[in-house]
């Protein structure tokens, strides 16, 4: 069978046909897509986390951008800041908008932020945006980076010495200079006790008001230089933080007190000869006491009881039941506050707070029997009836 040209190309069309109509799952002519219209470039979102170098080079002193200090008053008077930054000092998320709103900063401006070390510069920089503020960029490593490069500050306080000092440093540094005061923070009993640094000022702390008042009677000029020491130290930095509430800012303060500089035979003056024991044995009152001129022994026992046991001879009754009381009576004794006294009850066990009340009242050079008049008469130390006990002798105070 002969095919002519013309049937032979109808025949080959039919065949691709079936071809692309049975394979058509499984095979397809790849398109191109429709071209689509060409977009216009984006401009690239500038980094809002800048380096002290970046924020220099474009920003500093550049028209149209405020810096913003973060930081607190006391911070930036004592390092200083980037020159005319505006102090917006953070604490709280509130209280930042609240002190924002206060400087009446544009929403509409440039702003550059900054704090001491970063750190906090994605959370600020988004509580900014929130409120309304979307121009804005952080320092990432703060004030301290841009310190570093040495680029432009202002209003830092010229740097003070340390003003916790140990007693060599005071010594070497302050002792006898001209211009510096010290200040002794004990009372007067310790420094009668124990000494001072010569010249010093006593200015007893007990509590901040008194302190204050103390201070303000003295009348120390604020612009003074001043040197103060406890007896260990402990209390120095709570104490020179108050000695600047009150305007003194020019303190330091010895770190081991004066037990330091007593250590190092530093100068000291005004220590009193130590006393011997005021809590004393039978024996050690009868042996320097008993029958010695100057010495007035007092009985604190009731008449009654010093009329059934004795006493001991020519001692005055002065009995004690209240402090109030006893203080009444010594007062209508006449003895002198000058004097020297020997105290006894029956057994002792009240020795220490009695002693500390005759103090209060006035009377320093006291002793005082530690097992009483029952310990005396153990011994058979001399003894009188008591029949006129309630008659008191003349006082032999000196």
């Amino acid at each position: 069978m002969t095919f002519s040209v013309k049937s032979t190309t109808l025949y080959c069309i039919l065949l691709a046909t079936f071809f692309l109509t049975s394979c058509g799952p499984f095979y397809s002519i790849p398109t191109n897509p429709p071209a689509q219209p060409p977009q216009p470039p984006q401009p690239p979102q500038q980094q809002n986390i800048i380096s002290a170098t970046q924020a220099y080079n474009n920003y500093y002193n550049k028209f149209g951008t405020t810096w913003i200090d973060l930081r607190n008053a006391r911070n930036i008077q004592t390092n200083g800041r980037v020159p005319r930054s505006v102090n917006v000092e953070y604490t709280t998320f509130g209280e930042f908008a609240a002190r924002l709103q206060r400087a009446g900063l544009s929403q509409n401006g440039r702003y550059v932020l900054y704090d001491n070390n970063g750190g906090m510069e994605r959370s600020i920089i988004n509580q900014m945006r929130q409120l309304g503020y979307p121009n804005v960029f952080y320092i990432q490593r703060g004030f301290n980076d841009w310190k570093r490069y040495n680029y432009p500050t202002e209003g830092a306080q010229p740097s003070r010495p340390q003003n916790i000092i140990s007693a060599t440093q005071a010594y070497n540094n302050y002792y006898n200079k001209s211009g510096t005061t010290w200040i002794d923070l004990r009372n007067a009993r310790n420094i009668q006790a124990n000494g001072r640094v010569p010249k010093s000022v006593n200015v007893a702390y007990t509590t901040f008001g008194e302190f204050a008042a103390k201070l303000q009677r003295s009348g120390f000029s604020k612009n003074g230089r001043y040197v103060l020491y406890d007896n260990n130290g402990g209390m120095e930095r709570s104490i020179i933080n108050q000695m600047r509430q009150l305007g003194y800012s020019n303190v330091f303060y010895i770190k081991k007190g004066f037990n330091d500089w007593k250590r190092y035979n530093y100068p000291t003056e005004g220590a009193q000869p130590s006393r011997p024991q005021n809590i004393i044995s039978a024996t050690q009152a009868y042996n320097n006491y008993y029958n010695k001129s100057g010495t007035t022994w007092i009985d604190l026992r009731s008449t009654r009881n010093i009329q059934a046991n004795g006493r001991v001879p020519k001692s005055v009754n002065v009995e004690y039941t209240t402090f109030g009381e006893f203080t009444a009576r010594l007062q209508r004794s006449g003895l002198r506050k000058n004097g020297r006294y020997v105290l006894y009850d029956n057994n002792g066990g009240m020795e220490k707070s009695i002693i500390a009340q005759m103090r209060q009242l006035g009377y320093t050079n006291v002793f005082y029997l530690k097992k009483g008049f029952n310990e005396w008469k153990r011994y058979k130390y001399p003894t009188e009836r008591g029949s006129n006990s309630g008659v008191r002798p003349s006082p032999r105070g000196n």
